[in-house]
């Protein structure tokens, strides 16, 4: 409930009266976002001030728990490397060989425009192997591709996301 008031605070003090705060998940785990969501829907004991809907489709997927009194949204947004990758799709996402695109942030940021607070995971950056496949050239096939020492190219992939929220998050109503 405390969190649900701080985001209500944080609302009433942004210029829009209308505007939702939002809490996205980019690499926040599934598992976790649900804890996140079973914790703050049991802060509010009305069912009809609260709504949870799922919408899969080619672009991605998005979960989406609705606070109404609050005017706030918890959502999980599948995301895994934050930039572009062939683990994207969330129904076939166990690639074995994972392929990134540190630069391609577009796809999924304008999922995350209108968040007032990003929360990110990063367990899968450290699993299977030292090295990370980064496309040289994100038109390029999959095969054309430079292996990265893992913290390099986690690095270059946290540039790229400041650099996004740097100009703004997408957003030019929102100031940096």
């Amino acid at each position: 409930m405390e969190l649900l008031v701080k985001v209500r605070r944080a609302v009433a003090a942004g210029a829009a009266a209308q505007q939702e705060a939002d809490l996205r998940g980019g690499l926040l785990n599934q598992n976790q976002w649900e804890s996140t969501v079973c914790l703050v829907s049991s802060a509010i004991p009305s069912r009809d001030q609260k709504s949870l809907a799922k919408f899969v489709g080619p672009n991605g997927s998005l979960n989406v728990f609705t606070a109404a009194e609050y005017n706030a949204t918890v959502e999980f947004y599948w995301a895994p490397f934050l930039v572009s990758s062939n683990s994207d799709d969330p129904q076939a996402h166990s690639v074995v060989d994972r392929v990134i695109a540190w630069l391609s942030i577009a796809k999924h940021t304008r999922h995350w425009r209108a968040a007032h607070f990003l929360i990110f995971n990063t367990y899968i950056w450290w699993l299977n192997n030292f090295e990370m496949k980064v496309l040289k050239n994100p038109r390029a096939l999959p095969d054309k591709y430079t292996l990265v020492d893992r913290p390099v190219a986690y690095k270059e992939v946290l540039k790229t996301w400041a650099n996004w929220v740097d100009r703004g998050g997408g957003d030019e109503r929102r100031p940096p």
